[in-house]
Parts: structure tokens; C-alpha cells; sequence
């Protein structure tokens, strides 16, 4: 689950029947604001809003593809790259908005660059045209754990620190 920090009272989920949905927690917890079955080929895994970027998400799953997406137009993502390991976590960059960094299970870490993806601007209007050449381009690649990676997040302006699941690993690394 995740919410989206420009809207408070949206909220993602993802689920095992490779089902995203939208929730509107404002029209209470009934029915979903959108549901997309489709674009998914395995379970949802995990979700992240961009802080930076009004209208942006990114989702990941066992499929081993990370999926950009525009919060307003859910039908399609707007880019998907293969990552070679499923998906477990997913950290957008905090000070800029054209990166990510994935941990992708078997396939390591990924960092990954977003092309086309600025900070909303002071009046919150990101241009939908903009957004819809918006693609993901694998930037750098860390593969040393000696089990699956589950855990990442960025330490610093170019560092990311990973973490692995059976042996316990804490990784530090440069991109």
C-alpha cells in the first residue's frame, strides 16, 4: 500500500491476483477509484508515489518489471523496464525526481534513471504530455548479495544502501 503525498487521501494497493487499485478514502472504503487487472503479469509488490513529482508512481512485482505510471490515466503505465529479479521494494531519489533505485530479489539492485520526470511546479500542474514521454533506463546495477535483496533506499546524493534476506547483508554503494 501506498499514499500519495500531493493527495492524502489517495491510496494504491497491490495484491498476489496481479490486481492495483486506487482508493479514494474520502468516499469511504466500499469500492475502488480504479482497478487494473492487466498490466501486471504477476502479484503487485510494491508501490511508491514520487514526492517530487505530482502525478507519478512507480509499481513493482514478481513479473520482474518496474512500471511508471501517471496517477490521473491508470489504464496503462507510461513506461516498463525489466529488471531481472522480482521486485520487493522501490525508492524514488529524494531530491531528484528522474531517479529510482529497485530491489529486484535475485536480480540484485537497480538503480534506474527517468527520463521526462521534473518536480511539479509552485501551482501543482504537471503537463500530461510531459509525463507520457516519460521512459526508465537501467542506470547501474549492484549484484553482490549473496541472497535475495529486499531492502534499499538512497543514503546520499549518489549512494544507495541494500539489504539481503537469508545472510543478513547490509550493502553501501556508490552508483
Amino acid at each position: 500500500m501506498a499514499h500519495n503525498p500531493f493527495a492524502p487521501d489517495v491510496v494504491w494497493t497491490g495484491a498476489d491476483d496481479c490486481t492495483l487499485k486506487g482508493w479514494d478514502l474520502r468516499s469511504g472504503c466500499g469500492s475502488a477509484s480504479f482497478s487494473n487487472r492487466k498490466a501486471h503479469q504477476m502479484g503487485v509488490t510494491a508501490i511508491q508515489f514520487s514526492a517530487l513529482s505530482e502525478h507519478l508512481a512507480a509499481t513493482g512485482s514478481y513479473d520482474e518489471s518496474l512500471r511508471l505510471w501517471d496517477a490521473r490515466q491508470t489504464r496503462r503505465p507510461l513506461s516498463e523496464l525489466a529488471v531481472g529479479g522480482g521486485i520487493w521494494r522501490i525508492k524514488w531519489h529524494p531530491t531528484d525526481a528522474g531517479r529510482v533505485v529497485v530491489a529486484a530479489m535475485h536480480g540484485g539492485v537497480a538503480t534506474v534513471d527517468v527520463s521526462g520526470a521534473a518536480p511539479s511546479s509552485a501551482s501543482g500542474a504537471d503537463d500530461q504530455q510531459e509525463l507520457a514521454a516519460c521512459a526508465l533506463d537501467e542506470a547501474s546495477r549492484f549484484e553482490l548479495h549473496e541472497s535475495m535483496a529486499y531492502g534499499v533506499d538512497w543514503v546520499g546524493e549518489d549512494s544507495v544502501a541494500s539489504c539481503s534476506f537469508y545472510d543478513h547483508d547490509v550493502r553501501v554503494y556508490s552508483r
